[in-house]
């Protein structure tokens, strides 16, 4: 029997992305919980125009970033799935990567806790990415980039999140970090989704101001360009519908020339910090 997927998406002013965000994994999963934030911008119409019945989405209105771990607890509470995936309204996945995951879910999901997910951290616009020394999460032997985004909800019982926003943690019935378990519990993904959390979000400056410590997350900096050769996720190709950004806009020439005078100097401190 294949496991079922359920996807969990708490978004507020995420206009510029989450349609593709959605359209990325909604043919590689079950059902699609997208619980809104109290968005301010095209967010939620974006949302309701994909019109699909895996999608569920349900407003809450504005919350404060310290009651982020209560609402996802609630999604985590009205979920009847084998496996969590969680979503943000700014990660993108290929095909290869999410396809891979429900394989590795498919597979191997009856002995595993988790699944570690490496993503290109974008910066600038879709061309650039940050270098994978600046990526500083520690999960097991794997440093990066990366993130857990794949979570067996069978084998970690009584799942629970706390902290407030960007020092939350997910926690076994044990207490314990879901990172620090035994190491043979977890395996890593090696196929990289695409996470735009350092490019605007929202379809206007006012938006993304209207997100808490959204404005911590905008970096001015030079970026690796991806080769012609690259594989861009499969969704970015498909026919937009109105109202959806173009993804394919390049930085102004404003952000590049502040980024070529900011970069050195984030170099140098990478180096020293590390």
């Amino acid at each position: 029997m294949t496991p079922k997927i359920s996807v969990h998406c708490l978004a507020r002013n995420e206009q510029r992305w989450i349609w593709f965000a959605l359209m990325s994994v909604l043919d590689f999963v079950d059902e699609i919980l997208v619980w809104d934030n109290g968005s301010t911008d095209s967010t939620q119409t974006i949302v309701r125009s994909i019109n699909n019945p895996k999608i569920k989405i349900k407003s809450i209105g504005p919350t404060p970033p310290d009651r982020y771990s209560s609402i996802r607890q609630r999604m985590l509470d009205q979920t009847k799935a084998d496996w969590l995936l969680i979503l943000d309204g700014d990660e993108i996945w290929p095909c290869e990567a999410i396809s891979a995951t429900r394989q590795l879910i498919k597979d191997r999901g009856a002995e595993l806790d988790f699944i570690i997910q490496p993503f290109y951290s974008l910066v600038g616009d879709l061309y650039h990415h940050l270098p994978e020394s600046s990526g500083h999460y520690q999960i097991g032997p794997y440093r990066g980039h990366l993130t857990i985004r794949a979570m067996n909800l069978n084998k970690l019982k009584s799942l629970h999140y706390s902290g407030e926003h960007m020092k939350q943690g997910i926690y076994d019935a044990s207490g314990t970090l879901i990172q620090d378990r035994r190491p043979e519990a977890f395996v890593y993904q090696p196929v990289k989704y695409f996470h735009t959390t350092h490019l605007p979000r929202s379809g206007s400056k006012i938006g993304d101001i209207q997100v808490s410590r959204r404005s911590q997350k905008f970096k001015y900096e030079l970026g690796i360009p991806f080769p012609d050769s690259f594989s861009y996720p499969e969704v970015f190709f498909l026919p937009r519908p109105k109202g959806i950004s173009d993804p394919w806009s390049h930085r102004s020439l404003s952000y590049t020339l502040k980024s070529l005078a900011l970069t050195p100097f984030k170099t140098i401190r990478r180096l020293w910090y590390d």
